[in-house]
């Protein structure tokens, strides 16, 4: 027979008897890398071992904790155009793999509910163990029939799709407030730590600012100042020149001439004594005191009286 899987809707209705056995010693090789459980229970019952935490509590007991079970499920057996179902298969691969560690496993595949399989696991119980350490209850029923009534139980049934709606409008409107209160705690852990340390930082900036242009301030100042020093004691010089000259020619008249012009090259000028001995001669330009000398050396301009006086007498 060739399997083919088929699914219906997420369940795959067949079971390949290879895979379910690569399953089972998967599981087996795993609980085996986690090592021994001593305390274990060594009596074990598990109704509902063929799948799920059934199987997984069933190879634990067995490979970890040393212990013979006992296990009962309800499957279906393989046909010549059917495969079994996947419990069935993961059943004998169980057996399988316990006899090879020398455990003697036993399995009891029918319906739980009914009498009859009650009465035979409670005699097979007795048989084997005398009684049980631990039982471990999985069973997978959705649905069960009463045998003394023949009614049908069935599970908590599903929440209508009304139901289902509010459910989840409820679930999502908490999400939101959740969502919102998160929103409003990320802004004020923001905000707190703007003010704790970006507050500082710009108020450093600030002050390093203000020390920067004070500093520009000291320098431009302090350059304004040795210029205008240079200007002074340029100022200084030249004025100590022309009180020297005038000192000069105020000791001795008959050297100096009567100029007049625009002065020190200002307009509106009066009268500037000059020596005539050229110690003003550095002044520049025609109204400037080199100037002056030089115009009163050409003749251009007016004795002084002491110094025409000297020069009739004698005789030119």
């Amino acid at each position: 027979m060739i399997i083919e899987p088929r699914v219906r809707g997420f369940i795959c209705t067949t079971a390949h008897p290879v895979g379910c056995l690569v399953n089972v010693r998967d599981q087996i090789a795993y609980v085996l890398r986690q090592g021994p459980i001593p305390e274990c229970p060594k009596r074990v019952a598990v109704l509902g071992c063929s799948t799920g935490y059934g199987l997984a509590s069933r190879i634990v007991a067995t490979f970890a904790g040393g212990a013979e079970t006992i296990g009962m499920s309800l499957e279906r057996e393989p046909t010549a155009t059917r495969t079994g179902t996947a419990g069935w298969y993961n059943n004998r691969a169980f057996e399988i793999e316990a006899a090879k560690i020398g455990r003697s496993p036993l399995t009891l595949e029918g319906d739980a509910f009914s009498d009859e399989m009650k009465k035979t696991f409670v005699d097979r119980v007795r048989e084997k163990f005398g009684q049980l350490d631990m039982l471990v209850y999985s069973m997978a029923a959705p649905a069960r029939t009463d045998p003394d009534t023949g009614g049908k139980a069935e599970g908590p049934p599903r929440p209508s799709p009304d139901a289902e709606a509010r459910r989840l409008e409820e679930k999502a409107n908490a999400l939101r407030e959740n969502v919102d209160e998160l929103v409003s705690e990320l802004d004020r852990r923001r905000h707190r730590a703007m003010r704790t340390y970006l507050r500082p930082t710009l108020i450093g900036v600030a002050i390093a600012g203000v020390a920067a242009l004070a500093t520009l301030a000291v320098l431009a100042w302090r350059s304004a100042g040795r210029r205008s020093s240079r200007t002074a004691r340029k100022t200084g010089k030249k004025m100590a020149r022309v009180g020297l000259a005038l000192r000069r020619a105020a000791a001795h008249p008959e050297r100096t001439v009567r100029v007049a012009g625009p002065g020190l090259g200002r307009p509106g000028g009066g009268r500037v004594a000059v020596e005539r001995s050229g110690v003003l001669r550095s002044g520049a330009g025609p109204g400037g005191l080199g100037g002056v000398l030089d115009r009163a050396r050409r003749g251009q301009g007016e004795l002084h009286p002491a110094v025409a006086a000297g020069q009739a007498r004698s005789g030119g």
